[in-house]
């Protein structure tokens, strides 16, 4: 869509570098942002709009059966880094639904203190209610996961969170294909800092990508739980896991 959208613009050469990032074997989606966002300028807030913040009316039904199972898990928090509103259409207490952005300091430490007393999602990469803040290009991911000069994060209370509980509870991750590095890095931090200690976490993969995903997470502190495929035999695996013990969930 991005790419088509720099076409029709003129801007055949933002449109291939777009292009070419998401070819690549490995598809770079940060570089693609970045190149979506240089060559759109002003338009790319609208654009991200447009793909992020659709009318609830818009959803099928059936599409939600996902994040509803989700909610299902128990967990009061559900942390996730995509941007859309699609886990608030999908709780079941809308009414009372919290929604952090990427740095909420004063209610991270509630978190921290296990102290939640309503349905809370943490948009760790941030919302599409604040566009111009979201962590979706590599300058955003540096200003979440790296060190500055001051030998601190610029969300140091959104990453020394995130740190706190993957050391100190269970996390299950749903959706994540950890082909991104960067957050993979905070499990290595995990790993090296407590030894093997911290968790234990669970990733949800499909079966028939089973053994390209433990390939891909050699070294990490995680242990996989296998679904068929997506749709319903997914749906039915988190429900499954929600009847036999809550979880902490995580999403893309």
């Amino acid at each position: 869509m991005v790419a088509q959208r720099l076409d029709e613009e003129g801007l055949t050469g933002d449109a291939m570098a777009v292009r070419g990032a998401l070819s690549k074997k490995v598809p770079n989606y940060l570089d693609a942002a970045r190149a979506a966002r240089e060559g759109l300028g002003p338009t790319w807030y609208k654009v991200l709009s447009e793909v992020f913040d659709p009318p609830r009316g818009r959803a099928l039904e059936e599409s939600l059966a996902l994040p509803r199972a989700i909610w299902e898990l128990g967990s009061k928090l559900v942390l996730t880094t995509n941007y859309d509103r699609v886990l608030h259409w999908a709780c079941p207490e809308r009414d009372d639904l919290r929604s952090w952005d990427i740095e909420a300091p004063a209610e991270l430490v509630r978190l921290l203190r296990d102290h939640l007393d309503y349905p809370t999602i943490w948009h760790l990469h941030g919302t599409i209610a604040n566009a111009a803040d979201l962590i979706l290009t590599p300058d955003g991911y540096s200003r979440l996961y790296a060190t500055n000069d001051a030998g601190g994060s610029h969300y140091e209370a959104a990453l020394t969170s995130l740190r706190v509980l993957l050391a100190s509870h269970t996390l299950l991750f749903i959706g994540f294909s950890f082909e991104d590095t960067t957050f993979g890095d905070q499990l290595r931090w995990l790993e090296e800092t407590f030894r093997g200690a911290g968790g234990p976490h669970y990733v949800l993969v499909r079966g028939a990508e089973r053994d390209r995903m433990r390939a891909r997470l050699q070294g990490l502190p995680l242990e996989l739980l296998t679904y068929a495929e997506y749709g319903e035999p997914l749906v039915a695996r988190v429900r499954e896991l929600a009847a036999v013990g809550h979880q902490r969930p995580m999403t893309p």
